[in-house]
């Protein structure tokens, strides 16, 4: 895994980067899903929204992951926040994942 930063196309601080290891790129989905956020594409890349209006966009094939804050945080506080979402996802790349959260629609579409 790489460490966080911040993604040369955005000049707002809204766009940040990191890297993991491909084969650990579904795991971490499942693992952050089922805390609570929502799956909303699993294609070529797979996004995952957070209540807080925050976005996951992950590269399966790569393992790049663009963590995107949300515009309504001020800009003052987008670093902060880029660093919660770093951690939210390290710490999903540790835990065991469950998927007694999925329901059939969902492990089918898988």
């Amino acid at each position: 895994m790489t460490a966080l930063s911040r993604d040369p196309s955005c000049l707002k601080d809204l766009a940040w980067r990191m890297d993991i290891p491909p084969d650990a790129v579904e795991a971490v989905v499942d693992r952050l899903v089922e805390r609570g956020h929502r799956l909303v594409s699993r294609s070529m890349v797979i996004i995952v929204d957070t209540e807080e209006g925050h976005r996951f966009v992950f590269v399966p094939r790569t393992g790049r992951v663009q963590l995107r804050i949300s515009y309504l945080v001020p800009k003052d506080d987008r670093p902060d926040e880029a660093k919660k979402l770093f951690e939210a996802l390290t710490r999903s790349l540790e835990a065991p994942v469950s998927y007694t959260h999925l329901t059939l629609p969902t492990i089918c579409s898988v």
